[in-house]
């Protein structure tokens, strides 16, 4: 029995990678396979929930001013939400995709789609909130949770481009658009 991964379409522009069915019905520039763009979504997350923890702690280590420290400590802690809420996403992706018959089929496919952009649209809402009360706790006269305001809102902004960058690509029906 071959990867986990040997089964996988992909619908590139210019070279096919090795082990990836081309021959697909459903490729087409604007198809993207489903399992692929989660995982890709998951491992964005990670790094940026990596470089948020590496950067947040550095900055509330080095800084003893009470702002900084606190953007730092706000930044490192989103940092470790990102990572933890990204291996969970790959874990349930994971199972998700041995429950089912044929995880490449077309409804499988779309049905993944559907509920992925859901949860990214329902995610990018939650981001513009993130936003708001980030900026209104930036305006606080205390340092400390002016700080954190401006961390909440720099994570608030990221996830917001990154959720709507995604949910954008996981249009339902993007299946139906094929080559001629």
């Amino acid at each position: 029995m071959g990867s986990r991964f040997s089964r996988r379409i992909c619908c590139v522009r210019r070279r096919p990678q090795v082990g990836c069915r081309t021959d697909h019905p459903v490729c087409s520039d604007r198809w993207v396979d489903i399992w692929e763009r989660e995982h890709r979504l998951a491992w964005t997350t990670v790094g940026w929930g990596a470089l948020s923890g590496v950067v947040g702690l550095a900055a509330a280590v080095r800084w003893r001013d009470p702002w900084r420290r606190a953007l730092g400590l706000q930044t490192a802690g989103w940092g470790a939400v990102d990572i933890g809420i990204a291996v969970v996403g790959l874990r349930l992706q994971q199972r998700r995709m041995r429950a089912l018959t044929d995880a490449y089929a077309d409804a499988a496919h779309e049905a993944e789609r559907v509920k992925l952009r859901r949860i990214l649209l329902v995610n990018a809402a939650a981001d513009v909130g993130y936003v708001v009360l980030g900026a209104v706790l930036a305006r606080d006269s205390r340092p400390r949770v002016a700080g954190s305001g401006v961390a909440i809102v720099i994570q608030g902004a990221f996830l917001l481009a990154h959720d709507s960058v995604h949910a954008i690509g996981a249009q339902p029906g993007a299946a139906s658009v094929r080559k001629t």
